[in-house]
């Protein structure tokens, strides 16, 4: 990994775009309203690693719900992005790859754990509320995550490589020989999956999609979690249009956290 963007959760990033012999990617990220106007920090967590021949990303979405799910987003998410670095070997199918994250995912919990005990509740929260986030905890924080690999031919990998993993309902959208394809992920986008530090996985296994890109000229990925829903039915992505949507959607004073990454190669 040549270069590697950890997007910092405590500010936004306006939507950038990079053009590289191999990429051209575009990222943004804003908090929710709420959480700007709090100085709190951002749910979502968005990182990637870039090298002339390999594209690793991770987005991360943590669980409102859960015990401050910022944490569990940013925690999941490097450890994704060290998962995916580690696959270097070409021999590796799906089903390997399968059994591997999951098995990773549970490992990872002991180190959440010890990382959740040593975090501190502020001091301005207390009373009940702060009983009620001391349950929470007990308990967990979650996140739901999307995240891949994209490695272009190469000798350890000669027909190229693509592999995604998901669980929850990140947006994950794909595009083969310039159309949209992301109908091979099929319906398996559910709220109920997650990955808890406690649990690990939770609502089912790690969703894995495996390919090499013989067939994947004009290919692009697009990821963004669900406070971008605005953007579901569209088909094009010029960097106007989606800077414009982003500044519009982060405006709204109901506003959700807003993470896009939107990766295109030929």
């Amino acid at each position: 990994m040549s270069r590697l963007i950890q997007l910092p959760q405590q500010s936004e990033t306006a939507l950038r775009q990079v053009r590289q012999p191999s990429w051209t990617y575009r990222y943004g990220y804003s908090r929710s309203a709420e959480s700007a106007a709090s100085g709190d920090p951002g749910q979502d967590y968005l990182s990637f690693a870039e090298s002339e021949s390999s594209f690793i990303f991770a987005l991360c979405d943590g669980i409102s719900m859960s015990y401050f799910g910022d944490i569990a987003a940013k925690y999941l998410g490097d450890r994704l992005i060290e998962w995916l670095g580690q696959l270097e070997d070409g021999r590796n199918g799906i089903s390997e790859l399968e059994q591997s994250l999951e098995r990773y995912l549970k490992e990872i919990t002991d180190q959440a754990t010890r990382s959740l005990e040593r975090h501190r509740i502020p001091s301005r929260i207390h009373g009940l509320l702060r009983e009620i986030i001391l349950d929470k905890k007990a308990k967990g924080s979650a996140s739901m995550y999307g995240c891949g690999r994209i490695d272009l031919p190469c000798k350890a990998f000669p027909e190229g490589r693509i592999v995604l993993a998901w669980q929850g309902d990140i947006r994950l959208r794909v595009w083969k020989d310039g159309l949209e394809r992301t109908s091979l992920l099929g319906d398996r986008f559910d709220t109920r999956q997650q990955w808890n530090s406690v649990l690990g996985p939770v609502g089912g296994k790690p969703n894995l999609l495996y390919d090499d890109l013989r067939s994947w000229k004009e290919g692009a990925v697009l990821l963004y979690s669900d406070g971008l829903k605005a953007i579901d039915a569209w088909e094009r992505f010029t960097h106007e249009k989606l800077e414009g949507v982003m500044k519009q959607e982060a405006a709204h004073p109901s506003s959700d956290d807003i993470s896009l990454l939107h990766i295109i190669w030929d």
